[in-house]
């Protein structure tokens, strides 16, 4: 089965921008270096959570142990 046919639930703003490191790479005498910044998808959880969540709830796995992670701890959160 493709990933592309699988329910999803947008959450994240994708795709996430790819930026070139200048001064790593310049200190270590390296090759060039990229980075995926996923610090960027919108969501304080960022990358491989968000995308897995997208796919939980899109397939109506609200009582998965992934989702009672986030849920029970966010309940008890006071109001901001």
């Amino acid at each position: 089965m493709h990933i592309e046919k699988l329910p999803r639930f947008q959450l994240a703003q994708l795709p996430t921008p790819v930026e070139k490191l200048v001064r790593l790479p310049r200190e270590l005498g390296g090759p060039e270096w990229l980075i995926k910044r996923d610090d960027e998808t919108g969501l304080a959880l960022g990358g491989h959570k968000t995308r897995k969540l997208e796919f939980l709830v899109g397939a109506g796995g609200f009582m998965a142990r992934s989702l009672r992670g986030v849920h029970f701890p966010g309940n008890n959160m006071p109001s901001l």
